[in-house]
């Protein structure tokens, strides 16, 4: 089945021979997974692609691309390829890092659609990375611009939002979070949504396990902990929202667990109460098989006579996945372009 970045990997993979080897660095991020980068170091801040790599035996790391966390940050790579990212100070950091790692001499292939900024990147990098440039057209508007890097001018690093940086969102309740992650810096108007119908209708109990599905940087789950609960579950597929959520469990001492997971992969057992408000880009392009797949896990996690509350945008077909994995479901609310459903068995 194509894909919204099939493009992208082809224009990769056609301009392959000149930047793969054993000392070149990916940057994996969203839309890369059918990249072949064998005999490259990897490093992904998507937990499904580090366990497919993995599992395909090549040399990756799942990270949040922290020198501490990265064996193959260690050496100077002769070239370092990426995707433009979605997150854009993500992609800042990441360009960051490249000048921080490539010696002079090194390489730097860049892979985006025209309308994805790569214009504006293309002007930007080549101020940082000095040295000659080279533009190479694929199909469907996606280009890959190549840049023979001669030195690197400091003076000119892009604004990257202390990307490492854990810090306040400054709203109430009072979270940590980073930079990384979708809505990073304020709470999710559909997930405080949500949240205000579960306290509404779900009577909660010290026994009860409770799952936060796609849980970003750990809202969900931190307000949930306020109420009786036996058990919280926290996961993510994301490093940025894995490394966030962590800090706010422990700050707030939530009795549980924050799991690097690809939609609940890998946890044990199955949970009284499941909160999600579940992603459906991966990149910049809706994913509907995102969307079923959460649909799926909720189903497949939920115990007999548990419930599952759920958020999405008003134009989600979510209703009828939940459906169609054999839940009843109920819409709660309709409101501000979201929609608020119950499912049960």
């Amino acid at each position: 089945m194509n894909t919204p970045f099939d493009a992208a990997i082809d224009l990769l993979h056609q301009t392959r021979q000149h930047w793969a080897s054993e000392n070149t660095l990916v940057y994996m991020t969203e839309g890369l997974a059918s990249l072949n980068t064998q005999g490259c170091n990897t490093i992904t801040n998507r937990f499904d692609l580090f366990e497919q790599l993995k599992q395909n035996k090549q040399k990756v790391t799942f990270s949040d691309f922290v020198l501490a966390d990265c064996q193959a940050l260690t050496n100077s790579p002769a070239a370092v390829v990426m995707r433009v990212d979605k997150e854009k100070p993500l992609s800042h950091y990441l360009f960051n890092l490249t000048a921080t790692l490539l010696k002079d001499g090194g390489e730097f292939w860049l892979v985006g659609h025209k309308n994805e900024g790569l214009k504006t990147y293309l002007k930007k990098i080549g101020k940082l990375l000095i040295g000659e440039q080279k533009t190479h057209k694929g199909k469907e508007g996606y280009q890959c611009i190549q840049f023979k890097v001669e030195y690197v001018n400091d003076d000119n690093l892009f604004d990257d939002s202390d990307y490492t940086q854990i810090r306040s969102i400054n709203q109430k309740p009072d979270l940590l979070s980073k930079p990384g992650q979708y809505g990073w810096k304020k709470i999710d108007k559909g997930s405080q949504l949500l949240i205000q119908k579960v306290v509404d209708h779900y009577v909660f109990s010290d026994e009860d396990r409770v799952l936060d599905l796609g849980c970003g940087y750990g809202y969900l789950a931190a307000v949930a902990s306020q109420l009786p609960y036996g058990e919280m579950i926290a996961t993510d597929n994301n490093a940025a929202s894995v490394i966030s959520a962590k800090a706010n469990f422990e700050a707030l001492d939530i009795k549980g667990e924050v799991v690097a997971a690809d939609c609940a992969k890998g946890l044990e057992g199955r949970f009284n109460l499941i909160l999600c408000n579940p992603p459906f880009h991966t990149g910049f392009a809706h994913d509907q098989q995102l969307t079923a797949k959460f649909s799926q896990t909720i189903a497949s996690r939920l115990r007999r006579k548990g419930k599952a509350y759920i958020v999405v945008n008003q134009f989600i077909n979510m209703a009828e996945l939940l459906t169609k994995q054999g839940l009843t479901v109920t819409e709660l609310d309709h409101n501000q372009g979201y929609r608020i459903y119950l499912a049960h068995r």
